[in-house]
């Protein structure tokens, strides 16, 4: 359901989904003490520039990830280089320097009115319903770990303003607290509860959630474009 408006057309935010999921477990991998990842990943990181204006989101995401860990005393000097790198390889497009400024005027572009780009408050109640539920789930894992053990909350919390800020980066919401929150529940006593329910109707859940996402795509018919008549 939050994921929802990533697939209501095929266009270029698809690629942001991608590559945000690919970062997310790169920067799983390097919490681990694993580095490889980082030259991979700067090659991707060019083909994501020349993709979208979304690589905004990888800067914002590796800077929080290296403001957290760096505020626990762990070792970011990696981070920081792979951030700066990232900064420079923005240069390699077919517009060179001009790059730069031309992003910084399109994330500070008066979107409002476009629909997708309102206030998450404007979406039906549904959508709204879906990503409060998340949110207090979020919220309540979070204070039974505490902040100090809760790995990624800042992250989770960026993506939650965004979300209530734009209806469009709910679905970027909802990537971070797939592979954020589970993690946090599954010590909590909410946790215990869903892993007990899992485990006795699996089959059933499973199906439902594969039929709920078939109904979301086949619905919104994600292969056809479509401009809006407003």
């Amino acid at each position: 359901l939050m994921s929802w408006i990533g697939w209501t057309l095929i266009r270029a935010q698809m690629f942001t989904l991608l590559w945000l999921a690919v970062l997310l477990t790169c920067l799983d991998a390097d919490r681990r003490g694993e580095r490889r990842w980082i030259r991979p990943w700067l090659i991707a990181w060019v083909l994501w520039v020349n993709l979208h204006g979304g690589i905004a989101v990888g800067m914002a995401v590796l800077a929080l990830e290296t403001l957290e860990r760096g505020a626990h005393g762990e070792r970011v000097r990696h981070l920081l280089g792979t951030l700066g790198a990232m900064a420079v390889l923005i240069a390699v497009n077919p517009y060179g320097l001009a790059y730069y400024p031309y992003l910084w005027d399109a994330l500070a572009m008066d979107r409002s009115l476009i629909s997708e780009w309102r206030p998450l408050l404007a979406a039906p109640p549904v959508r709204i319903g879906s990503v409060a539920v998340a949110m207090v789930i979020a919220a309540y894992a979070v204070a039974k770990v505490g902040l100090r053990r809760a790995t990624g909350w800042p992250l989770l919390l960026a993506a939650a303003y965004e979300a209530v800020r734009h209806e469009r980066h709910v679905s970027l919401f909802a990537l971070v607290w797939f592979t954020q929150v589970p993690a946090l529940v599954s010590g909590t006593r909410l946790g215990v509860v869903l892993d007990r329910l899992y485990a006795r109707a699996r089959v059933p859940i499973v199906t439902v959630i594969l039929l709920l996402g078939l109904t979301l795509i086949v619905r919104e018919q994600a292969w056809r474009v479509r401009i809006p008549g407003t």
